[in-house]
């Protein structure tokens, strides 16, 4: 129906946003406000995806190209090798 509501399949949730702030901790310490590229590698390699695949997810969630993410732009990555 054009006039209900949009519902947003991709969207993080409120519960998986809490899983990947988890994640996020695990491997940046729970004071750390980024994760460098080999801490958040270790992550997303275990999605199988080809490297390719991996380093255009970087590119997307890595918004300001700093080469780290914040648990934001992790919390993207991870979501986006989920999909």
């Amino acid at each position: 129906d054009a006039d209900g509501p949009q519902v947003v399949t991709w969207a993080i949730s409120a519960d998986l946003m809490r899983r990947y702030r988890t994640l996020f901790e695990q491997y940046g310490g729970p004071s750390a406000d980024v994760l460098s590229a080999d801490e958040a590698r270790v992550v997303l390699v275990k999605s199988g995806l080809p490297n390719p695949d991996l380093a255009h997810i970087w590119q997307l969630a890595d918004t300001n190209g700093n080469g780290c993410l914040t648990v934001g732009e992790f919390a993207c990555a991870v979501h986006l090798v989920s999909l």
